[in-house]
């Protein structure tokens, strides 16, 4: 009987909680779900916990600037985080305009000026794939600027370089 209960101690041991936290931001008019598979990919490590942002929906939330869902992002991270109180370190995905919603979730998650932690946590990784780190003024994208003042508002504006949000962040020190 003895023996079972070291096994079942030992056992119940190797199941520590995830101490990683993946967070994972969708583009524009996305949802959580477009990150499903990325998310269930990464828990297939059981020390990572993948969380995929709901914070820029329902459609239109994504149109109204960078500013405005990177700080919806920062907000939603702290509540995550703040849950989770085995996690140790962070990482951030962000697909398309979901990677200028995190670069700017985290100048608002520093915890203050020159702190190495994010939110309480430890930095690991920041990727993104195809986001317009620093806009763009390609004729293709053109249309944008057209359409500011209509559906696509803010957010259109901010990569097209009609504001300053995407510079500042390519210029800002979030990720130093």
């Amino acid at each position: 009987m003895t023996r079972l209960l070291v096994l079942a101690a030992a056992a119940k041991a190797a199941v520590a909680p995830p101490r990683h936290l993946v967070v994972l931001v969708h583009g524009l008019s996305g949802t959580r779900a477009d990150l499903g598979y990325l998310a269930r990919r990464l828990e297939a490590d059981g020390d990572v916990t993948a969380y995929a942002c709901g914070a820029n929906e329902p459609f239109p939330k994504t149109y109204d600037g960078v500013d405005a869902g990177g700080a919806r992002i920062a907000a939603e991270v702290r509540e995550a985080a703040a849950r989770l109180d085995a996690v140790e370190t962070i990482s951030f995905v962000g697909n398309s305009l979901g990677g200028l919603y995190a670069r700017a979730a985290l100048g608002a998650l520093r915890d203050g000026d020159g702190a190495t932690t994010f939110a309480g946590l430890r930095p690991v990784a920041f990727v993104t794939t195809a986001a317009p780190h620093v806009g763009t003024r390609a004729a293709a994208y053109a249309f944008a600027l057209r359409l500011a003042v209509g559906p696509l508002g803010w957010s259109a504006r901010d990569v097209a370089l009609a504001t300053p949000t995407v510079a500042a962040l390519a210029a800002g020190n979030a990720l130093a």
